[in-house]
């Protein structure tokens, strides 16, 4: 398939397009008139070759951005299955404003940062999932009680007779009282 070449104000049209995805006002600044600009939709975003620039300049973009995922991903792998990373350190002495040590060396990140490298792998992949029923049940007690105290500083705003501090002691007690009898 042959391109079609572009002429400079469909050129700009792009290029204003691109920084504001408003056909009408790209239109406007690439030189059209204002009664063709109204059609910009149809008569501009609709011809084949401003299509293959746009698509041409916007893939380049997607490809960058892929490839550094990529690269973010591959360090994340590297580091949670214990493979060699290049590390950098620095130390400064401030007071006489002079570098002590400056070196770069090759080993494996440190266990804390693999356990969370590897953990950031799983949940990436979707294998991470905390299936213990306590943790679970202890995360739905923190939320009701800040569900409560949501209810809590609501009421108070509207009940102007109590202040918020009286309500939370209250429903705090009421949580406690529950949390007292879940345990019993």
């Amino acid at each position: 398939m042959q391109k079609k070449k572009l002429n400079k104000q469909q050129l700009k049209f792009c290029r204003e397009w691109l920084k504001s995805h408003n056909a009408y006002d790209a239109a406007i600044k690439a030189g059209y008139s204002d009664s063709y600009a109204r059609n910009a939709t149809k008569f501009l975003l609709e011809n084949i070759g401003i299509q293959e620039y746009i698509d041409k300049r916007t893939s380049k973009v997607e490809k960058q951005e892929d490839d550094e995922v990529d690269m973010v991903l591959t360090n994340i792998y590297r580091i949670a299955t214990g493979k060699e990373i290049s590390n950098h350190s620095k130390a400064v002495d401030n007071l006489k404003d002079k570098v002590i040590h400056d070196k770069t060396y090759i080993s494996p990140a440190d266990t804390k940062e693999q356990i969370a490298a590897a953990e950031l792998w799983m949940k990436i992949k979707g294998q991470f999932k905390n299936d213990n029923a306590e943790i679970e049940k202890a995360r739905v007690k923190k939320l009701n009680a800040e569900a409560r105290i949501a209810d809590a500083k609501a009421d108070a705003i509207e009940n102007t007779g109590q202040d918020t501090e009286t309500l939370l002691t209250g429903y705090l007690k009421e949580l406690r009282k529950g949390v007292n009898e879940d345990e019993s």
